[in-house]
């Protein structure tokens, strides 16, 4: 890893965790339930883009997508987030804190297989 790609991978990171904080609080403030939207969102849509990334440098020798990848994506969505979020639902709402676990899992590797099926036609 050089100098470069940790530059890529850090800008990358500043430019997740900068959307993932505006996508959060526009969604707590239109959403006015239980369930964990912003997070939920962030991390889906963070895994199908990672899944563009993963395509776009296939077959390059360039780190350039996997830095950005990397680090747009890591510093966009959040594993911590999500399972604190579904400890608390599980504590007071124990069928929404599945749905929410089982969506969020399930879902990421779906949009991830999804991604990868359709750029190997």
């Amino acid at each position: 890893m050089n100098a470069a790609s940790v530059g890529l991978a850090s800008l990358g990171a500043a430019i997740g965790s900068a959307a993932r904080h505006l996508i959060g609080r526009a969604l707590v403030h239109a959403s006015n339930g239980d369930f964990p939207w912003g997070t939920w969102l962030v991390n889906l849509t963070g895994t199908w883009v990672f899944g563009l990334f993963v395509i776009e440098s296939a077959g390059t020798h360039s780190g350039v997508w996997g830095s950005l990848g990397a680090g747009f994506c890591g510093g966009f969505t959040t594993f911590s987030a999500m399972a604190g979020e579904a400890v608390n639902l599980l504590k007071s709402r124990t069928l929404l804190g599945c749905l929410y676990l089982v969506s969020s899992v399930g879902g990421g590797l779906f949009l991830v297989w999804v991604v990868l099926s359709l750029s190997a036609k």
